[in-house]
């Protein structure tokens, strides 16, 4: 059984607030999870949170993973979700 953190976070390039999926662990498959967190972030750029939440959620489909813990945290400027996984 592998356990992996997959996160949503906000950041602010030049003026432009971009989103990014983060993927973290000691997991065997972490390598594997984030290289396609990688290629799914130049396929489909997570601009929006929205966007990012949909990358997040296609990396624990694609690869067979099941959420056991959900947090999000919403403000006036961000929204990011936090997922504890095992697959």
């Amino acid at each position: 059984m592998h356990t992996l953190i997959i996160r949503t976070t906000p950041r602010t390039l030049a003026d432009k607030k971009t989103y990014r999926v983060d993927v973290l662990g000691e997991s065997s498959i972490r390598a594997f999870v984030y290289q396609s967190a990688k290629e799914l972030a130049e396929e489909k750029p997570p601009n929006t949170a929205r966007q990012a939440l949909m990358n997040a959620l296609a990396l624990i489909e694609k690869h067979n993973l099941e959420i056991k813990f959900t947090e999000h945290e919403q403000t006036e400027d961000d929204d990011t979700w936090f997922f504890i996984v095992q697959g």
